[in-house]
C-alpha cells in the first residue's frame, strides 16, 4: 500500500487477506518500516506460495514475508528496486531496479543470498517485470 499522510506517521503498508476474514495488517521492524518511506511498489508470491516479496523503491529495498503467518523474514537492498517476479524455485525471486539492474535473490532458511546474473548482457531493466 501507499500512505500519503504526514511523513512522521508510518502505518503498516502490507496486509494479508483471506476470503471471509478481515485484513491482517503487517508491520516490518521499526528500522525497515521507516526505510519503506510509506510506499510499496510491487508484490509477488513465490512458486509454492510460501513466501512473498514486497518492493519499496523509495526506500531502496525489497522485503520478504512468510505467507502463512505474515512474519517478516528479511530484506534485500536494491536501489530503486520495484519489479519482482517469482523465479519458479521456492523462495527465489528476480528483482529489477529502475537503475537498470536485475538481481536473483534466494531465501535459504533465514539467510538471504544474492545470486549473480550476467550484467554484461547489454540489457537494462526498469521497475516493472512480468514472467512470460
Amino acid at each position: 500500500m501507499q500512505y500519503q499522510g504526514k511523513r512522521a506517521e508510518q502505518p503498516p503498508l502490507i496486509g494479508l487477506h483471506r476470503r471471509g476474514e478481515a485484513i491482517h495488517l503487517l508491520r516490518a521492524p521499526v528500522d525497515i518500516q521507516k526505510r519503506m518511506r510509506n510506499y510499496c511498489g510491487s508484490a509477488c508470491v513465490d512458486q509454492p506460495g510460501k513466501v512473498y516479496a514486497v518492493s519499496s523503491p523509495r526506500g531502496g529495498l525489497v522485503t520478504f514475508w512468510d505467507a502463512a503467518g505474515g512474519n517478516y523474514l528479511g530484506h534485500a537492498d536494491v536501489a530503486d528496486g520495484c519489479g519482482i517476479i517469482a523465479s519458479g524455485e521456492p523462495g527465489e525471486f528476480l528483482l529489477s531496479s529502475g537503475q537498470g539492474g536485475v538481481y536473483r535473490y534466494q531465501l535459504a532458511g533465514k539467510v538471504m543470498r544474492q545470486i549473480p546474473i550476467d550484467s554484461n548482457s547489454g540489457f537494462h531493466w526498469d521497475n516493472h517485470m512480468a514472467r512470460v
